[in-house]
């Protein structure tokens, strides 16, 4: 009786719990185009999965970001990605300024163990505008005056002053 108990506690499927990344489930932040898609050095990516961050999900609450928040860590082209949001489904990051650039791996790592890596397209310039509804298109998100139109945008390329990875560029920029 233990003996078949044993056996189709083996047999039966269990959730992982390592981090897993969708095929096809990294992409821009702001153009949310299909994977393997192209965001620039700096720019954020959204990495959808399974079991990528904690339950009650977290939001990073300084600048610059951190490179680990909670037990999640996400490595982008070589190097460590500043992290916004982690959620079991979901991560907003930024690529390094540094990373390398081409068809680079994508890994999330929580606690001691690691997806297998995905894939995303990093190249110098990339620009993206965010969409009013976080879609990838349609209205830009932002605000329009009569003296001024401002939206965010990302992948214009290097900034004087340098920006570090996970800080803010400065206002009126």
């Amino acid at each position: 009786m233990f003996a078949s108990a044993a056996c189709a506690a083996l047999l039966w499927p269990q959730a992982p719990t390592a981090p897993v990344i969708s095929a096809r489930g990294v992409t821009n932040f702001f153009t949310q185009e299909p994977a393997p898609g192209t965001v620039a050095l700096g720019g954020l990516v959204q990495i959808s999965g399974l079991n990528l961050g904690p339950a009650a999900g977290l939001t990073a609450s300084v600048l610059p970001w951190p490179t680990t928040l909670g037990d999640t860590e996400v490595t982008i082209g070589g190097k460590a990605a500043p992290i916004y949001s982690a959620t079991p489904g979901t991560i907003v990051a930024q690529v390094p300024p540094d990373a390398n650039t081409g068809l680079v791996n994508v890994t999330v790592r929580r606690g001691a163990v690691a997806s297998a890596p995905a894939k995303v397209t990093v190249a110098a310039l990339a620009p993206a505008i965010r969409a009013a509804d976080d879609s990838g298109s349609g209205i830009p998100w932002g605000k329009v005056t009569a003296q001024m139109i401002a939206t965010t945008a990302s992948g214009l390329g290097p900034t004087p002053p340098a920006l570090t990875s996970g800080a803010a560029g400065p206002a009126g920029t």
